[in-house]
């Protein structure tokens, strides 16, 4: 199990880079905050059906059998993939061989052609270190609001991935049968997926901004959750998993529409590495923490207040940032 996952978060790493870096590429001249927008609604369609679908699946094949065939359904990314990447037509020389139509050869060999030969000494450790600190340290000065934009994300995540992992666990631990539980994250991933959908228009008329992507669905996020500590019933945790998962679903987006905003064009692809490390580290100890407190505290309720704590500070910071910015 410890593999499977593994290798499913290597390969979903993989899938955000590639996803991003191809959408500016594309579409770097404005309509990329829309691009991302559009192409995330998937996501959703996947937390509304997935949690539910398995559910089921175990009930009449079992867990390797359910996972066996979720897997099938994975397996369709590799097709659809090479459906959609396009091929550069070739033409035959007059001796037999091939050229690609598309390809800039000639250009390509001036310009190895013409590269300065390599000083044949390669560098040590320590100096690719402080090249590789100066480099961040000019990023950071050209683009000053760019670290509290990382840990707004960071919280973000840390609060996508608890709700995620312990939100059927929760219900369950209040009364709920699991038949009950696992709807809750399909209420929350179809409320995400109108969360995106508003994300679309607000990208499209350029509205976006850290009070509508990270202040005001953070607070949403955090109530949502004390909600749920006062009132102990299906029909609460039903509200607060549409609450949460519409906004959940805006900013997970979001962030990543943000980005142009945030830093210069040429910074770009550099802020989106730092993006997805701050992603990266928060999937990690999100789970970890919010399970250790779990099994320290023998309860849900004090790892939602955890969850409820960071959306506040998430929350009051983005609010400052929007002022003073």
């Amino acid at each position: 199990m410890l593999l499977m996952t593994s290798i499913s978060g290597v390969g979903l790493s993989f899938l955000r880079v590639i996803t991003v870096h191809h959408l500016w590429d594309k579409f770097c001249d404005g309509d990329y905050a829309t691009a991302y927008a559009v192409s995330s609604l998937g996501t959703n369609v996947g937390v509304s059906l997935f949690p539910l679908t398995l559910h089921h699946l175990e009930l009449y094949q079992g867990t390797r059998g359910a996972t066996t065939l979720m897997g099938g359904v994975l397996l369709n990314t590799i097709v659809v993939a090479m459906l959609a990447s396009p091929r550069t037509p070739t033409s035959r020389r007059p001796d037999g061989s091939h050229s690609d139509l598309g390809s800039n050869s000639s250009h390509k060999n001036e310009k190895y052609d013409s590269a300065p030969a390599s000083s044949g000494r390669e560098q040590r450790w320590y100096e690719k270190f402080d090249s590789w600190a100066l480099d961040t340290i000019g990023f950071i000065r050209r683009n000053p609001s760019f670290p509290l934009f990382l840990v707004l994300s960071i919280l973000v995540e840390f609060s996508f991935v608890t709700w995620a992992l312990y939100l059927v666990p929760y219900g369950e631990s209040i009364g709920m049968s699991r038949e009950r539980a696992v709807y809750l994250p399909t209420i929350g991933g179809a409320a995400g997926l109108l969360g995106k959908l508003c994300l679309v228009v607000a990208a499209r008329f350029e509205s976006l901004n850290a009070l509508n992507v990270f202040a005001v669905p953070s607070l949403v996020i955090a109530v949502s959750y004390i909600v749920t500590f006062l009132w102990e019933s299906f029909g609460t945790f039903a509200v607060a998993a549409l609450f949460g998962g519409f906004c959940i679903g805006l900013q997970g987006s979001g962030k990543f529409a943000l980005v142009p905003h945030v830093v210069q064009e040429q910074d770009f692809r550099q802020a989106i590495g730092w993006l997805l490390t701050g992603y990266t580290l928060s999937a990690l100890s999100g789970g970890i923490i919010s399970g250790l407190l779990r099994d320290l505290t023998g309860s849900f309720s004090a790892t939602f207040a955890l969850v409820s704590s960071a959306c506040l500070v998430n929350s009051l910071l983005a609010l400052v940032w929007w002022v003073y910015s």
